[in-house]
């Protein structure tokens, strides 16, 4: 993943002619690869086109997990209203549900029960199968 950072114009008038031209050279260099570089909703992240996308994985789970739900930060991810790409995806699964846990792709199962179960569930189409989520 290529992160550029994005700062002010007036930061940018204060640096020295050498880091400016620096900067430059590296815009340049992003550009040149924009051909294969995608953008994210949140600015200035980036990943290659070519990548697995993580809708990939979510769809995986789902049909490892028939009845589970994703949630928290998986669920802020997936409606992208987050930068941050989880270290683990977060699952609900109904409180009378057990499975252990695969090593691929790392899982935090929660259990609920009742309403905090089924409330707000939202199922999603993505390429390859379909995905529930809060």
């Amino acid at each position: 993943m290529i992160v550029i950072p994005v700062g002010n114009t007036e930061s940018l008038s204060r640096k020295s002619p050498q880091s400016a031209q620096a900067d430059y050279e590296l815009l340049l260099e992003f550009t040149r690869w924009s051909a294969l570089v995608k953008g994210c909703r949140m600015s200035a992240v980036y990943q290659i086109a070519e990548a697995m996308e993580v809708g990939d994985t979510w769809v995986q789970v789902m049909q490892r997990y028939p009845l589970g739900v994703l949630c928290l930060l998986s669920a802020l991810a997936f409606h992208e209203l987050t930068a941050q790409s989880p270290p683990v995806m977060w699952l609900a699964l109904p409180k009378s549900a057990w499975r252990k846990p695969e090593e691929y792709p790392p899982l935090r199962i929660v259990h609920f029960s009742g309403e905090a179960f089924t409330a707000g569930v939202e199922t999603h189409h993505q390429q390859g199968g379909m995905v529930r989520v809060y």
